[in-house]
């Protein structure tokens, strides 16, 4: 565990403080494929049982639309920048995310524009879905910078770190519907939006 003089918040990326899924749908699959996919239509982020290719197909295009300057483009959800201003002050803010090494510079060059300078102690990349050097799991990365929360997208990955004793902010997507599964924790939170954050911290 690393020591700070704040408590450690992780904050996912993709669908949590930027949109992902409707940039990559409107400006490159769809156009690219013919297809009309909305946001509505993706009840998993396994896409590949979505759109119907190979998961190394989906991941090849994901890499084709990172590649293509999509950070440079993809702003920040409303009050995104707000509220991790405000976070900041109490917290010690870690941003945590499934994307992969390659992008780690336009990861932060995106955190610099879009944030307060300073918001994030430190960004950590899980290559979850593309491989690279070293794969790892968000609960994983959690327990080792001693995060007492994260707030996330991903309902695996929040019931995992609600799990291990965090609390974890579920944000309600297409994808995350927590109830699909039928197991739920006292410390999973879903929530509607990043201000409702506040009110149980």
């Amino acid at each position: 565990m690393l020591k700070n003089s704040k408590q450690v918040i992780a904050v996912d990326l993709d669908e949590v403080l930027f949109p992902f899924v409707k940039p990559f749908f409107e400006e490159h699959f769809n156009p690219k494929f013919g297809t009309n996919y909305i946001e509505d239509d993706i009840f998993t982020y396994e896409l590949e049982n979505v759109v119907g290719k190979t998961r190394e197909e989906v991941i090849s295009e994901i890499d084709i639309f990172y590649k293509s300057g999509a950070l440079e483009r993809i702003l920040p959800f409303n009050n995104a920048a707000e509220i991790i201003d405000f976070l900041r002050i109490k917290y010690a803010l870690h941003a945590v995310t499934a994307r992969p090494d390659f992008i780690r510079e336009e990861t932060q060059q995106s955190l610099q524009m879009h944030f307060p300078k300073n918001s994030f102690q430190a960004i950590h990349f899980t290559n979850q879905y593309h491989g690279g050097s070293e794969i790892r799991e968000k609960v994983d990365i959690c327990k080792l910078i001693g995060a007492i929360a994260i707030v996330e997208d991903s309902y695996r990955n929040a019931i995992q770190c609600a799990d291990s004793g965090m609390k974890a902010f579920l944000l309600k997507k297409p994808w995350s519907e927590y109830k699909v599964t039928g197991k739920e924790s006292p410390n999973l939170f879903p929530i509607n939006n990043l201000r409702e954050i506040l009110k149980h911290l």
